[in-house]
């Protein structure tokens, strides 16, 4: 039995070197002369009735079907909230006290009402909940005693959980100079077993993150999404290249969903030290070039959507640093059919709570009343 594990390791190390060797910030300039598939004139705007109680800005939330019903969910306060994504109203609650205190990059995941997802970043351990808040089933998740091969767990909403048959696959950016680690495999995703707690490292950052300096933050951001084959897409933030992964992660293809507005995206002239020491260098850095982040996956109308991000001029750290933005849409051979003008969104659109619902995409923004989440909605095309 160990001996069958370890040829098949062997060959899903062999598959992502090959896919890694792709050179990932190569522009290839891309003819895109349709930007109505997603319609950012007319939204239609749904607000979220939180209250005074609970936080207008969750690190973690999800539009989940739950009896066929569209619900919002989001994670504050040791409790999963769920509301009715039509009327905005609180219906229930899912305490979350039974895996301890989550924060900073602790997030969960809703499959159904015995199969809650839970990850806690403080302690390192998986839980799956019910609904009722008991836990089904609890697993302190292993350290590799080759450090290289832990990958950063972050659960929010731009690097969800997922459930791979026996298997869940957790994903997360790796701060820190990569470059650091010439001639190594940085994961980005580690495939655990709940049983054991091991895990092993499943999907790796392309090798230009290692052969040249990024930074040691923004630019190591990495969105990932899933489909109705179960194939697995990564964003990774200086490519303009999607890598999807096949179920069981032994194949792997690439293909571009480039923003036409590419201005390219180049090495960090400061040094990792220099930027590390100095968060404005590195602030600089990242407004400076185009950026790719979030990835979704529109399972109504069987597309990807892609968030590129824009350079900015930015001056100092009391400007926000949300740089404009363009939604890039692709059908499910890859291929690109639209992208969107770019978005001036200075503080007023919040990516990391975007979701797919029924009428298209919505996308938080700033409400100026704490007791509420405002979503614009905008309509998505058909392929």
């Amino acid at each position: 039995m160990r001996k069958s594990f370890f040829a098949v390791f062997l060959l899903l190390v062999t598959t992502f070197i090959s896919c890694n060797k792709n050179n990932g910030n190569e522009i290839v300039r891309m003819t895109i002369s349709d930007s109505t598939f997603i319609n950012l004139i007319e939204y239609e705007t749904k607000s979220i009735l939180v209250g005074e109680s609970i936080s207008n800005k969750p690190l973690c939330s999800q539009i989940a079907l739950i009896n066929d019903k569209e619900k919002y969910l989001m994670m504050d306060n040791g409790y999963i909230y769920i509301f009715d994504w039509e009327s905005g109203m609180l219906e229930d609650s899912i305490t979350t006290e039974s895996c301890g205190n989550l924060n900073n990059y602790s997030g969960f995941r809703y499959a159904s009402e015995d199969s809650i997802y839970i990850y806690n970043y403080q302690t390192n351990r998986f839980f799956i909940i019910s609904s009722n808040g008991e836990i089904i089933k609890q697993v302190k998740i292993l350290e590799n005693e080759n450090p290289v091969e832990n990958a950063h767990i972050c659960a929010l909403n731009i690097t969800p959980i997922y459930h791979c048959d026996s298997m869940f696959l957790l994903s997360g950016y790796m701060p820190g100079g990569l470059s650091m680690a010439k001639g190594m495999k940085i994961p980005a995703s580690t495939m655990l077993d709940i049983e054991s707690g091991r895990n092993k490292p499943i999907a790796y950052y392309p090798d230009l993150y290692t052969e040249h300096n990024w930074g040691t933050i923004y630019m190591n951001t990495v969105g990932i999404t899933t489909d109705n084959k179960r194939n697995i897409l990564y964003s990774f933030a200086i490519t303009p290249h999607v890598y999807k992964y096949n179920a069981d992660f032994t194949k792997c293809d690439t293909f571009y969903m480039q923003t036409r507005y590419d201005k390219g995206t180049k090495p960090a002239m400061n040094s990792i030290d220099e930027l590390e020491n100095n968060v404005e260098h590195e602030i600089k850095y990242y407004t400076s070039h185009t950026t790719y982040a979030e990835i979704l996956y529109d399972t109504y109308r069987n597309c990807y959507i892609r968030v590129a991000e824009h350079p900015m001029m930015w001056k100092s750290a009391k400007e926000s640093f949300a740089k404009p933005i363009s939604l890039i849409t692709a059908n499910d051979k890859g291929e690109v059919i639209s992208e969107t003008a770019i978005i001036k969104r200075g503080t007023t659109l919040i990516t990391n709570n975007m979701h797919i619902c029924r009428a298209g995409l919505a996308i938080a923004k700033e409400s100026g009343d704490e007791n509420i989440i405002l979503f614009n909605c905008y309509k998505i095309g058909d392929i």
